[in-house]
């Protein structure tokens, strides 16, 4: 029996391991670039503290590799973990949440690590920060 069908399917299995749970992240990812803008939740939330929001949010993205240009369509109840699920292919671990701890000492001091779980939502992280008085 040649050897060459058994490559292809092996390779064509490949392919779609790989391929498959990167559709439902991009699927994802689309889903949160199309909800409409969570400005004004923001502001009920933090009215006081609208640069710290942005800034957090700034942070969020870049750790996430969304673009900053869509920030506010995270709510403050979305759930760190949530995003993490729907970001993260199943097989690597991207660090996400420890890049997003690192930029989140360095720009403010405060270590996430602390009271992270996975009920952790945005609205606690922005909380964080802005009780530390950083405006």
């Amino acid at each position: 029996m040649p050897l060459w069908p058994i490559i292809a399917a092996a390779v064509i299995l490949l392919i779609a391991w790989t391929l498959i749970p990167g559709m439902k992240h991009w699927r994802y990812r689309r889903a949160i670039r199309e909800r409409t803008l969570a400005t004004a939740a923001w502001e009920a939330e933090f009215p006081n503290a609208m640069p710290t929001v942005k800034q957090v949010l700034t942070i969020f993205c870049d750790a996430f590799l969304f673009n900053e240009r869509h920030r506010f369509h995270f709510r403050p109840d979305d759930k760190v973990a949530d995003v993490y699920k729907g970001t993260t292919g199943p097989v690597a671990d991207e660090m996400q949440v420890e890049r997003l701890g690192m930029a989140l000492r360095q720009s403010f001091g405060v270590k996430l690590a602390d009271s992270f779980n996975v009920n952790t939502t945005l609205r606690d992280i922005v909380a964080l920060v802005a009780g530390r008085g950083e405006n």
